[in-house]
């Protein structure tokens, strides 16, 4: 049971700290957070996949 808390902890780390990111980047409004959110996620998915960015 501690161990599953531990791996929740340090995802919600993990996502706050890449909305929190997103946010300084792309502007603190919702449609910026959310538009940016999009982008950079499309952006993690290639650079792992091995994709080329178009």
């Amino acid at each position: 049971m501690r161990f599953l808390k531990r791996v929740f902890w340090i995802l919600a780390f993990a996502v706050v700290t890449f909305f929190w990111a997103v946010a300084f980047q792309h502007g603190f409004s919702l449609q910026a957070i959310s538009s940016g959110a999009r982008e950079e996620v499309k952006s993690l998915l290639q650079m792992i996949s091995g994709g080329t960015k178009s």
